[in-house]
């Protein structure tokens, strides 16, 4: 009751003030919760800046933090009314960021690319190319690792996100202790215990699933 009087409240001010930046950041978002575009727009505007500097910090390198960008808007948009608390917004706008830069992480696997006309360093021969094995996958293997890895992200999903993070960076990119550290802002023997204890749990989860293999 309290929210929709404070609510109506603002709109009567909204209408009456000519230019809508005047409002505060908690007033802009509580408009901005009953799907006002305007004050959507101008906390965009205000916050932009730091969402671009808290993207370079996560991705310096990357290509995509255009995208990453635009996410975190369509995100910010799409959650902010499950924002319950106006004062931790700017954490909370952080934290979209680092989830989308996480969420992208998990989705592009490293892959190391190796050129089929590069040769051997060992070799006299500079001529010499390397013969590759067809190791393409019968479609039984296929399925069976489409399987595991469904069971792999099933048993990271249950993780809590600091030891789900800090195990896909290590395991699936091949980060240092040190890297994930400083990405994560933790200590490293804070990492090395959350990564150990996430094995333990994804081993544990993915038990049954081994057995029924067997």
């Amino acid at each position: 009751m309290y929210q929709n009087s404070h609510t109506q409240q603002l709109l009567n001010v909204v209408s009456k003030v000519s230019v809508i930046d005047e409002l505060s950041d908690p007033e802009l978002i509580v408009l901005a919760q009953q799907r006002d575009e305007r004050a959507f727009g101008v906390l965009v505007k205000r916050h932009q800046a730091s969402i671009r500097a808290h993207l370079y910090q996560l991705a310096p390198d990357s290509a995509d933090r255009a995208d990453f960008e635009q996410e975190v808007l369509i995100r910010m948009w799409r959650c902010i009314g499950a924002l319950r608390n106006c004062a931790s917004f700017k954490s909370w706008l952080r934290q979209i960021g680092t989830n989308i830069f996480y969420d992208s992480l998990r989705k592009k696997p490293a892959l190391k690319v190796v050129s089929l006309d590069e040769s051997f360093a060992n070799e006299r021969d500079e001529n010499v190319t390397r013969d590759v094995e067809d190791t393409s996958a019968l479609p039984e293997e296929m399925l069976q690792r489409s399987e595991l890895m469904s069971e792999i992200e099933s048993a990271l999903a249950k993780l809590p996100e600091p030891f789900r993070v800090a195990m896909i960076l290590r395991e699936m990119h091949g980060l240092s202790y040190d890297e994930i550290a400083t990405l994560t802002k933790s200590e490293k023997g804070t990492v090395k215990s959350r990564i150990s204890r996430a094995r333990d749990k994804v081993q544990a989860s993915m038990a049954p699933y081994f057995k029924d293999c067997a």
